[in-house]
């Protein structure tokens, strides 16, 4: 009995410890492909950050944009350089300043009133010459008053809300801006790049960890009509992304103590079918009115001017661009006579 007893100890002792081996073979295995699946990604990831940055394919996209680990891509600082604007041979000048703006220096904590222009390259000003953007013309407009207010032009080629909503969070809100418009729509409802994939699945893959990437992608509640059926972005953000980055942006404006200004930039074809709502412009408006926000609509004194204004579907004169800061001037003024009491306006 002795004997029995002894061996059947034994045989447990070799189960315990096989069952032990499994395990520990289990974990390894699962360490192994959790490292695997995070390396991997990572690849993915630099992949992406390069295929958004290069997506465009020109010569002037790489000289005045950097890759950026926060925002997809943002401009390059201290730049000052001339491109051909189009087939008569125009030119137009860019100037960045160290912060990478369209602007002169920042003067920091200033006694004076701040606007802050966040938008794409409409606001930018792609085309024109070194202060013939709208930022630029608005700060003309306001500036014959007693105290000016100040107007930084922080507009990227190529952002949508989301960046938009990103570059205030981690540096615009340091501007400490008193107003802050935000102009967006153009790039947002349209396809992604190269990489195939929307603003949100690039935030994803740019997480620290890519397991928990991984994990959230599985979790997250995703909105069908953005996918094909491959799982790849039909665009860079679906209606619904949109409408919540322009609802956030509203939030996080409130958040940091500025008031926020939500534009609807006119188009070209604005102008052919009056009657007919854009998709982006529709959003707008409807995220202004839930949010309380202020909402300028652009198209009106692109509608009363005519098509000459525009440069293509989107883009637009310095003649355009100076009537757009007219009526923003005059809209502001009227919104806001506190915050721009010592504010001119042009006529």
């Amino acid at each position: 009995m002795e004997h029995a007893s002894k061996q059947t100890a034994a045989t447990q002792t070799r189960k315990h410890k096989t069952t032990w081996k499994w395990a520990l073979l289990a974990v390894l295995v699962c360490v192994c492909g959790i490292l695997i699946l995070e390396g991997g990604v990572r690849v993915l990831r630099g992949t992406v950050l390069m295929v958004e940055f290069t997506g465009a394919d020109t010569h002037l996209w790489a000289t005045l944009h950097q890759p950026d680990p926060l925002l997809m891509w943002s401009m390059r600082p201290n730049l000052d350089t001339s491109w051909t604007a189009d087939a008569q041979g125009a030119r137009w000048r860019v100037q960045t300043n160290a912060l990478g703006l369209r602007e002169d220096a920042v003067a920091l904590g200033a006694d004076r009133v701040r606007i802050l222009a966040l938008g794409d390259s409409c606001t930018f000003g792609l085309g024109v010459n070194q202060g013939q953007d709208w930022p630029a013309q608005l700060q003309k407009c306001l500036g014959h008053g007693e105290v000016p207010p100040e107007v930084i032009n922080a507009g990227v080629l190529g952002y949508t809300a989301f960046q938009g909503l990103r570059y205030f969070q981690y540096r615009g809100a340091e501007l400490r801006p008193q107003l802050t418009l935000a102009a967006f729509g153009l790039n947002d409802l349209q396809p992604p790049h190269r990489c195939a994939i929307g603003d949100l699945e690039w935030e994803e893959i740019r997480s620290p960890s890519a397991f928990i990437t991984v994990v959230r992608g599985i979790l997250r509640v995703r909105e069908e009509d953005n996918l094909l059926p491959t799982g790849l972005a039909r665009a860079r953000l679906s209606r619904g992304e949109f409408y919540d980055c322009m609802r956030a942006l509203v939030h996080i404006f409130y958040d940091n103590e500025t008031t926020p200004v939500l534009l609807i930039w006119p188009l070209r074809s604005d102008l052919d079918a009056p009657d007919t709502e854009s998709a982006h412009a529709a959003l707008i408006s409807l995220a202004a009115e839930e949010t309380g926000a202020a909402c300028i609509d652009l198209r009106v004194p692109a509608r009363e001017a005519g098509p000459h204004i525009f440069l293509d579907s989107c883009h637009l004169t310095p003649e355009g661009y100076q009537l757009m800061a007219a009526y923003l001037s005059r809209e502001l003024k009227r919104l806001f006579p506190e915050v721009l009491q010592y504010a001119s306006v042009c006529p």
